[in-house]
């Protein structure tokens, strides 16, 4: 869990978990709950945006974008009428593929999404009594 020590890694969490917590105020106040369940709605939100967030990272890391990314690239040098070759794209698309950094905190954003989706369902029987 080195990704907890990056600085990176919580910065970029509190932005999110403004995001989320933005979010769940505006969905609560346009809805006018109670309390609890305005906490549980919170609780989801933030766990939504982390979600989010975690799977893009989760889809980087298995280079989902890059070919779509390199595709483009390799469009515009078609545009730009430069000469393109197969062999040598395909060796240039695997040192791009290569070069595209892995996004190890992709975990800690999954595991906050879960640590607040567990404490938005463990609020809704509360909520059901109030």
């Amino acid at each position: 869990m080195s990704f907890l020590k990056s600085r990176s890694f919580r910065i970029t969490s509190l932005i999110l978990f403004v995001i989320g917590l933005a979010l769940g105020i505006w969905q609560g106040v346009s809805r006018q709950s109670p309390v609890l369940i305005f906490l549980s709605d919170l609780c989801f939100s933030e766990a939504m945006v982390f979600l989010v967030f975690g799977i893009i990272r989760l889809l980087g890391n298995m280079h989902a974008f890059t070919s779509a990314a390199y595709s483009f690239r390799f469009v515009h040098r078609i545009f730009r009428n430069q000469k393109v070759s197969g062999e040598k794209s395909r060796d240039e698309y695997w040192k791009y593929r290569e070069s595209r950094t892995n996004h190890p905190e992709a975990k800690g954003y999954l595991i906050l999404a879960a640590g607040f989706l567990v404490l938005s369902v463990g609020l809704i029987p509360f909520a059901m009594h109030a």
